[in-house]
This record gives C-alpha cells, structure tokens and sequence, in this order.
C-alpha cells in the first residue's frame, strides 16, 4: 500500500465555518493561496496586514508590528535576510 502525502489549506469561512481543501503538492497549494489573494486584489501575502513603524532588529533579521487589514489581530512578522549584509 502507497501513502500519498497530501497538503492541506485551512481556510476560515466565517465564524463557525471552516473550509479544508487538500493538494498534492505544496506548489499547488501555494499556487491556490496566490490566486486567491489576488482575488482578493492583494499582490502579495504581507498586503493584507498594516505595518506599524515598531520595529526590532536582532542579527540577521528584524521583527515588525502590524495588524491584520480584515480582522484588526495584531501581528508581529519576522523579516529574514537572506543577504546579512542588509540586515544593519
């Protein structure tokens, strides 16, 4: 017998409502999650939140405040550098 490895994605309908949707890859599921929020008219995943000016800098990357544009949660996203040369 093969297992079948599948990836799932969450979705919040409302509520008491949720939506689970499974892929067979994690290409495919990103895929999905990028033509929803362009759905949505945002360009990229961090479009949904409001950066606050907070920030803290620990090493190669920096941590910043935001909140989330629907919902008002308050966030923190972390900032990785991929070139540690930025990060200063």
């Amino acid at each position: 017998m093969t297992t079948h490895m599948m990836h799932p994605l969450k979705i919040k309908v409302n509520k008491s409502s949720r939506l689970t949707l499974y892929f067979d890859s994690t290409a495919e599921r990103t895929d999905c999650i990028h033509q929803m929020l362009a759905a949505l008219g945002y360009t990229s995943q961090v479009d949904q939140y409001l950066i606050n000016d907070k920030k803290s800098r620990q090493g190669s990357f920096t941590v910043v405040q935001a909140r989330h544009r629907n919902t008002g949660l308050k966030v923190a996203i972390k900032v990785i550098y991929r070139d540690p040369s930025l990060a200063s």
